[in-house]
């Protein structure tokens, strides 16, 4: 629409003119240098103007009568556009209000999450203390751990220590009980042997006592058979002395 009103206005300002000089043919400009001017002339060309004017006359009515046609269709176009925008402005007033409303709800609800989010906030400032707490506290039960698994480490190893060490005393006490097994069987047999050795000797003693029994009494008897010779010794003598001969 827009086209069409900007190509009819250079038109309407030629036929404005048209009017102007059929009105006032004075202000129709001036023949050109070296023109003829005759009377009969003149008429004919303003003949010819004014039939020119008429049927330009008709060709604007008709141009106006169809521009009234497109400018009603335009308002009737522009007038359902203006109803369609009106209700559309409607809607979306509606629609504004209505967001409007949900915006108010979601600010309240909004404003009820911040003081929740508040809320926990100071609770997990007080959950992240106990949880920093509980991290050094972490950190300290994991250097006791580092220092237990160092002390573990050296423990382990002195076990180790002690275990090889308990293996070789363990060793050296079985060669022992065995060189004391032996030592034993040894001491049996000597034992044995010196019993055996003993039991000789007490025979050969037993022997030797009755040897020396039997001495004892052959040195009685011998003593008993000196005593009867100096005895009998003793009469002879006597026997002598008193019948000497």
């Amino acid at each position: 629409m827009a086209t069409t009103n900007s190509s009819a206005t250079p038109r309407l300002h030629q036929l404005d003119t048209m009017f102007a000089l059929a009105a006032d043919p004075s202000a129709l400009p001036p023949a050109p240098v070296g023109a003829e001017s005759t009377p009969w002339l003149a008429a004919a060309e303003v003949r010819a103007e004014r039939e020119w004017l008429g049927e330009e006359r008709q060709r604007l009515d008709e141009f106006t009568q169809a521009q009234f046609v497109a400018i009603q269709k335009q308002r009737e176009e522009l007038a359902g556009q203006r109803g369609a925008i009106d209700k559309e402005l409607i809607q979306q007033h509606q629609e504004l209000n209505r967001q409007t409303k949900l915006i108010e709800a979601r600010n309240g609800a909004l404003d009820t999450r911040e003081r929740h989010l508040a809320d926990r906030e100071a609770s997990a400032a007080v959950h992240l203390d106990r949880v920093t707490r509980a991290e050094q506290e972490l950190q300290h039960l994991r250097q006791l751990n580092d220092a237990m698994r160092q002390d573990n480490d050296a423990q382990k190893l002195l076990l180790g220590q002690l275990r090889a060490e308990t293996a070789q005393a363990r060793e050296e006490l079985r060669v022992a009980r065995a060189e004391a097994a032996h030592l034993d069987h040894s001491l049996a047999d000597r034992i044995r042997s010196l019993d055996e050795q003993q039991a000789h000797l007490l025979a050969q003693r037993q022997l030797l006592e009755a040897r020396l029994r039997e001495l004892h009494r052959g040195e009685e008897a011998l003593e008993r058979r000196a005593a009867e010779l100096a005895e009998v010794e003793g009469h002879a003598y006597r026997d002598t002395v008193r019948h000497p001969a």
